[in-house]
């Protein structure tokens, strides 16, 4: 969480200090202001000193910088940019220069420490190599190593938290595939693709129904007519490998369809191995 106070003095005090306590948050910051009311500092003379890259002049110890440069010496060349834009190139998508954990210096984030001693990186300082998913209360498991907040595992292991021998025995198929094709295997389970059901991949229940979507290539194929007629070997039979018959041996659902010309098509269709991978029956009259 970040806020941003702003104390404005408006007669000269003695040093006084108050309480910065919000609502529902254990931290407390503790500020201590006094003013200076006269200036005892012997400036020197001219617009150009090198304390700050002969860019500016010196008032009061601090750089007044000349117009296009910024920066506590004035080693910033901002040339047509403004300083809000500047800092802009500092803020990713909450708006805070370099995530809370640099400083912007010239456009450019420069990271601080964590709290390990080691250094937050990146271009707005957004990854560190100490927050990643434990497992067994060990980073990454100790079986990996962590990657701007993500394990990048030793070999043999896998995981979110490397916490999972590399193993395909759970993932495997009545048909020795993997997932069957439609899925990767991660710790020894499947992760399906979109609409796949668990625990292989094997059936989608969301998916648009083969009979229907199959049926313009299923004419091509096998009767050479229908809209896919002229680019039929291009469009379907990468995807389909099919024979005529005069009796199915599949067994699995009987598709029966109209086809261009109002003729019904009677076919079956096997999902194989991949997402768009079917062999296919088709009844040799219509």
């Amino acid at each position: 969480i970040s806020f941003e106070i702003t104390v404005t003095v408006d007669k000269c005090m003695e040093e006084r200090s108050f309480t910065i306590s919000p609502l529902g948050i254990k931290d407390k910051l503790t500020v201590t202001i006094s003013t200076n009311c006269e200036c005892q500092c012997n400036d020197p003379v001219g617009s150009y000193h090198s304390h700050c890259k002969d860019r500016g002049s010196v008032k009061c110890g601090i750089c007044r910088c000349n117009e296009s440069y910024v920066g506590q010496f004035c080693d910033c060349d901002i040339g047509n940019k403004d300083e809000h834009s500047l800092r802009a190139s500092c803020q990713r998508q909450n708006g805070t220069d370099c995530e809370g954990r640099g400083d912007c210096v010239c456009g450019r984030c420069q990271c601080h420490t964590t709290e390990q001693g080691n250094f937050y990186y990146g271009d707005y300082c957004e990854c560190d190599d100490e927050h990643c998913e434990k497992f067994l209360n060990k980073l990454c498991g100790g079986k990996g190593d962590c990657n701007c907040g993500k394990c990048k595992c030793h070999k043999g292991y896998e995981g979110t938290a490397c916490q999972c021998p590399v193993s395909e025995e759970g993932c495997r198929t009545a048909n020795n595939t993997v997932c069957y094709g439609r899925g990767s295997c991660i710790c020894n389970l499947c992760e399906c693709k979109e609409g796949y059901q668990l625990p292989h991949c094997q059936y989608c229940l969301g998916c648009p129904e083969p009979c229907q979507i199959k049926l313009s290539c299923i004419e091509c194929l096998g009767f050479d007519s229908g809209p896919l007629k002229k680019n039929c070997n291009t469009v379907c039979s990468k995807s389909i490998s099919f024979v005529l018959v005069e009796k199915f041996s599949l067994h699995t659902k009987e598709c029966q369809q109209k086809d261009s010309q109002g003729c019904w098509i009677k076919f079956k269709l096997e999902q194989l191995v991949g997402k768009d991978n079917y062999k296919a029956e088709i009844l040799n009259k219509r």
